[in-house]
């Protein structure tokens, strides 16, 4: 049975938009991905292998859940051709940044649409959900017949250690806006949809303990960067 989230103040996603509505601009400007997910130190080289494993195709349609300014969306069209580009996102700010995607600025609990997909990627976004598998399965549902679902997360086994280490090391507001509200992901819950994990063990790097260190956080230290996964799910 999967163990309960320890008890935060009442998850604000308000908060989170204002985060990214804050720092549009800076995210645009100085792009890295310095999340959890870094498969190359290079970024064009981080997405040829992310999309890779995705096993993308040209003439696909493809949709970004928590797309931000589109940049995943613009190098997968650099590297495949004629795809049809959709992203979701809940700051309208970020979204102003992004050019040559069909965008939807809206929370992804609350997205409704009949359109199918070949790939939906959902980096380092599902955590900001409260009911993840509920919502696997409504992503997955929007999949055309052999479509293919690709998400990272940090996970969990046995505990939602992450929430309670939020608790212990009494994080400060300044960090409520993203991490605070990020819940990791009961890696027992995923493994029922026959995932297919990324194959490399290390997928995290230097980008992304400076940038906790420099925001204060307390996930700093690479024993914590192990329990995360990059995954794909086929329909």
């Amino acid at each position: 049975m999967p163990v309960a989230h320890v008890q935060l103040d009442k998850m604000s996603i308000e908060a989170v938009k204002n985060f990214y509505d804050k720092n549009a601009a800076v995210i645009k400007n100085n792009y890295q991905p310095y999340n959890a997910v870094v498969l190359d130190q290079s970024i064009s080289q981080h997405f040829i292998r992310l999309f890779s494993f995705a096993d993308v195709k040209s003439n696909s349609k493809v949709l970004d859940i928590g797309c931000g300014n589109g940049f995943l969306l613009n190098q997968l069209s650099k590297n495949y051709k004629n795809c049809e580009l959709h992203g979701i996102d809940i700051s309208e700010k970020q979204l102003l940044h992004s050019q040559n995607i069909k965008s939807y600025c809206i929370d992804i609990e609350k997205f409704e649409t009949n359109e199918k997909f070949d790939y939906i990627f959902c980096i380092e976004m599902i955590g900001y959900v409260k009911n993840q598998t509920e919502i696997i399965d409504k992503i997955l549902s929007r999949l055309n017949k052999n479509g293919t679902f690709i998400c990272s997360s940090f996970v969990y086994e046995d505990l939602d250690t992450w929430q309670r280490d939020i608790i212990k090391n009494k994080i400060p507001s300044k960090n409520k806006e993203d991490c605070y509200y990020y819940y990791q992901i009961s890696k027992n819950e995923i493994e029922k949809y026959k995932i297919q994990e990324y194959s490399e063990n290390k997928i995290a790097n230097f980008y992304y303990l400076n940038f906790v260190k420099n925001r204060g956080l307390f996930l700093q230290k690479e024993e914590v960067l192990k329990k995360h996964v990059l995954f794909k799910i086929k329909a």
